[in-house]
């Protein structure tokens, strides 16, 4: 990777041991999958990590911020930085990819990192593609500060899950419990808690209870043996559940829909 990196950028990192980067560019795939967008701000990552140590020369002393708790402020032995990135977030938009990434010194305190990690509003160093199209640039941009964090606290009110965090306006993902969903449809179903042929956890418990529903159809409260409970038709429990609801009626009268 051909990488410049601004004055200012490069003195925030040192000093910091840490700086958040946001790339913005065309989308280059032809697929929208988060498999692909994120296996692809991966790589970008993993090249950036490697490629700035080499615009920053060999460290003086270390810093405050990096140095190790105890460590003499010598800089014999030390011959140069290296790096690492943490891959916060993708986001497609249209026809955009949007990769924001922590960039960590490897001496970058523990404490550092966590703070960092958990903050939502950081400056943004944005990497910029060269006018030539012939590698990027990481320059510090202000005016990005807001609106990222704004659409980083946005992200994470739907998606709780491990990071990378990913969305895509475009086919906006599933979450289950705040987790984004990435497998088959019959998973899908099975994480909803819609009933499925898995082997024994969606075999019926007991029945817990029925009402009408607001478009006037009738439906039971099934309590299934892995513990979750659903709403089902009522028809459909007649004709596949008939030990069951025959035991419900023997205990609580008729299923109808005026006696609910």
């Amino acid at each position: 990777m051909k990488l410049t990196v601004a004055p200012e950028s490069s003195a925030a990192l040192t000093a910091d041991g840490t700086i958040r980067c946001l790339l913005d560019m065309r989308y280059p795939l032809p697929s929208r999958q988060s498999s692909a967008a994120i296996a692809f701000a991966c790589q970008f990552a993993e090249k950036l990590a490697r490629a700035v140590p080499a615009h920053l020369g060999p460290p003086p002393v270390p810093s405050p911020a990096i140095a190790t708790d105890g460590a003499a402020t010598s800089a014999d032995g030390v011959t140069s930085y290296t790096a690492d990135a943490q891959l916060h977030a993708v986001l497609l938009d249209r026809n955009r990819i949007r990769i924001c990434i922590d960039l960590f010194l490897h001496d970058c305190k523990p404490e550092v990192r966590r703070q960092a990690d958990e903050s939502l509003g950081r400056p943004i160093h944005a990497i910029v593609i060269h006018e030539s199209g012939d590698g990027y640039r990481i320059r510090r941009s202000p005016a990005l500060d807001t609106r990222v964090a704004q659409r980083y606290a946005a992200i994470r009110e739907l998606d709780r899950g491990p990071r990378p965090y990913f969305t895509d306006n475009l086919n906006p993902p599933f979450y289950v419990d705040g987790i984004r969903f990435e497998g088959s449809l019959d998973e899908l179903e099975a994480g909803l808690g819609v009933p499925g042929e898995d082997g024994g956890q969606w075999e019926v418990k007991e029945l817990c209870g029925h009402k009408t529903a607001d478009d006037g159809v009738l439906e039971v409260l099934v309590k299934w043996k892995s513990g979750k409970e659903t709403w089902e038709l009522y028809e459909d429990v007649a004709q596949s559940e008939t030990e069951a609801l025959a035991e419900y009626e023997r205990l609580h009268g008729r299923v109808t829909g005026d006696t609910v």
